[in-house]
């Protein structure tokens, strides 16, 4: 757990740090060498299911971060598990 926590750490200050959040948001991407790219998609509008009433209730429109890893990182995170 200490390596994911060390890796979520490292993401969030590199994002803040080269200003990254307003590039994704900007529907562009981010390209980090030997560690990975950050880019957003849409996702499209749709219906979705309230769990505890069982309503019908629509999901709208959104952006989310997507990130691709570099399989030199891949690679570096497979050895040590």
């Amino acid at each position: 757990m200490q390596c994911v926590s060390n890796i979520l750490n490292f993401f969030n200050h590199l994002l803040f740090y080269f200003n990254g959040y307003k590039t994704v948001s900007n529907d562009q991407t981010v390209h980090l060498n030997n560690f990975g790219t950050f880019g957003a998609s849409t996702s499209a509008a749709r219906m979705g299911r309230n769990p505890r009433t069982g309503a019908e209730i629509h999901i709208p429109e959104s952006k989310r971060i997507k990130f691709k890893a570099f399989p030199a990182f891949k690679a570096a995170v497979n050895e040590k598990l």
